[in-house]
């Protein structure tokens, strides 16, 4: 009889700078193509108020190793709500937040840091989306850009340029977006000559949830021994 194990993977929460206790108000809940990818690699998760843990199977008996070992990376998706009174930036840059493991290279960390900066901040607002969908983009007092180049988040050429045509008196220019054909989940509309970049992050299954913010983890082989606990990972908020 085989026996199984539940052993730490990770640890994720929200936090307040300088304290320990986990941020109550902001949750965290796996899109349903996350809940079938955790229920195949063997990992369940257990939520909790500001946060959540995830355990993988182990086979008790047989070396003590993970029923589904993790090769490769293992991306992870999350809604995450936001309660009144937590400050993350200023939201004329987009009105959810976008955390991720993720470096501005692309490649995952080990943790602990969740986010662009030491603190979620500005550089963390994204629109969540879905992957066909109408984008607005706004004219500020400056020169009004030629062009809208359509970027991968974490590098990349661009992967589409649309050219800017709306009448000389509008404030807005309206585009359609279609990323159904892309496996990557954030990108950059990049006015050009110059404008304020807008961060998307395209899934619909985030869409539908009309999520607050996504968390984008990404799992894998970590260099160095992993923790008896588990990796811990975390968003530090100001309030």
């Amino acid at each position: 009889m085989t026996i199984i194990a539940y052993r730490p993977l990770a640890l994720v929460s929200a936090r307040t700078k300088g304290k320990a206790a986990s941020l109550v108000s902001v949750g965290f809940t796996p899109t349903p193509s996350t809940v079938e990818r955790m229920n195949r690699q063997r990992i369940a998760f257990r939520g909790f108020p500001g946060g959540f843990r995830l355990a993988a199977q182990h086979d008790a008996e047989a070396g003590g190793g993970p029923l589904v070992p993790i090769s490769g990376d293992l991306p992870l998706l999350f809604a995450i709500t936001v309660g009144e009174g937590v400050a993350a930036g200023d939201e004329k840059l987009g009105p959810a937040i976008f955390l991720s493991n993720r470096n501005n290279s692309g490649t995952p960390q080990g943790g602990p840091q969740l986010g662009r900066e030491e603190m979620v901040g500005a550089k963390d607002r994204a629109w969540i989306v879905p992957r066909r969908h109408v984008a607005t983009m706004g004219f500020g007092a400056g020169a009004r850009p030629k062009n809208i180049e359509v970027r991968p988040a974490f590098g990349g050429a661009a992967i589409e340029t649309i050219s800017v045509d709306a009448p000389p008196d509008s404030s807005a220019f309206g585009f359609p977006v279609e990323l159904s054909d892309r496996e990557e989940l954030a990108f950059i509309l990049k006015p050009k000559p110059s404008g304020t970049d807008r961060l998307l992050i395209a899934d619909d299954e985030l869409a539908s949830m009309r999520a607050g913010g996504a968390l984008e983890l990404v799992l894998r082989t970590f260099p160095g021994p992993a923790p008896a606990e588990g990796r811990e990972f975390i968003a530090t908020f100001a309030q």
